[in-house]
């Protein structure tokens, strides 16, 4: 049997983590070439929910986010993943469409009763979705694949490296370092800030992403709860702001009901890498890189769905 080439993936956030175990898992020989390691990757910020939130093109997101859901709700099952299923409602209006109900077994979700709703919210929904504890998901995707022979090595990679080895297949998992090895003005930092706050007190993990500028949510784990958020485009402020602390304790206390005084175990910044679309494709330059990049808010969401997309780019040319 011949063996298939070495892929060299650039980038260990949770899109180069899960497009290396994809193609392990498919005979594909991997090394990780990463600036930074877990837990300094912006995926470890990640409140890591199953929800298509800003991210395009719909169509791909929701057979994307149906494959991931499929992917996860199986690690789920598995003790250690640090992957759970649990109740989430995502807050609505009327006239609103969603989209990402697509990507959802029927199954899973139903609309929401008034008097489940928060006050002023007309309609919602309820899902069961998977969730992803970063602490535990990301050590454990590792885990994973050094078990199956990849490699991770701390290296910062450039365009030239790319240019002088064109018999090398490189996956592009860089996320916003793509604005500067691949000049993609596109792309753009979408900053997030979450509170990571002990429990102590009943919550029910919702969110409303209805207004741009004004993200909040609130998601319990095991063992804290998780608020949010901040989305503010083109802001690339990786330091935690007072101001942005405050702003996201009032927007949940009008969601539930949330206590004056928290016991915050951790303040995060992010930054999302938001484009007009995914791009999980060939270079039209580069023969050599395959992208898969651009997710927004989306990172998990979409990770297993892309993971086969590259895998199917890699197995069809």
């Amino acid at each position: 049997m011949t063996q298939k080439p070495l892929i060299k993936i650039i980038g260990s956030g949770i899109s180069g983590l899960t497009t290396a175990l994809c193609l392990l898992e498919n005979g594909f020989q991997v090394r990780i070439l990463t600036k930074q390691l877990y837990p300094k990757t912006v995926s470890s910020v990640a409140a890591a929910i199953w929800f298509p939130y800003a991210v395009e093109p719909k169509d791909q997101v929701n057979q994307w986010s149906f494959l991931t859901y499929q992917f996860l709700e199986k690690l789920a099952k598995e003790e250690g993943s640090g992957v759970s299923m649990i109740p989430f409602l995502v807050l609505s209006a009327p006239e609103r469409e969603e989209d990402w109900l697509e990507g959802l077994p029927k199954e899973a979700v139903r609309e929401a009763n008034i008097s489940e709703l928060p006050e002023g919210y007309e309609r919602g929904y309820w899902a069961q979705v998977p969730l992803a504890d970063t602490s535990i998901y990301l050590p454990y995707l590792v885990w994973r694949i050094s078990n199956l022979g990849g490699e991770i090595v701390q290296q910062t990679v450039d365009r030239e490296e790319l240019e002088n080895n064109d018999l090398q297949l490189y996956i592009n998992c860089t996320g916003l370092g793509a604005r500067e090895i691949f000049t993609d003005e596109e792309l753009k930092p979408m900053r997030g800030q979450v509170l990571k706050v002990t429990k102590g007190f009943p919550a029910i993990s919702m969110v409303d992403s209805m207004h741009p500028g004004q993200l909040s949510y609130v998601i319990e784990r095991k063992h804290d709860y998780v608020l949010g958020g901040t989305d503010y485009v083109n802001d690339d402020d990786e330091n935690a702001r007072a101001e942005d602390t405050k702003m996201i304790i009032e927007r949940c206390q009008r969601l539930q009901p949330i206590p004056e005084q928290l016991s915050i175990k951790q303040v995060a910044v992010g930054l999302r890498p938001k484009r007009d679309r995914i791009r999980c494709e060939w270079d039209d330059e580069l023969l050599n890189v395959v992208h898969n990049y651009g997710h927004g808010g989306a990172g998990y969401t979409v990770s297993w769905g892309c993971a086969l997309h590259v895998l199917h780019l890699l197995t069809s040319k």
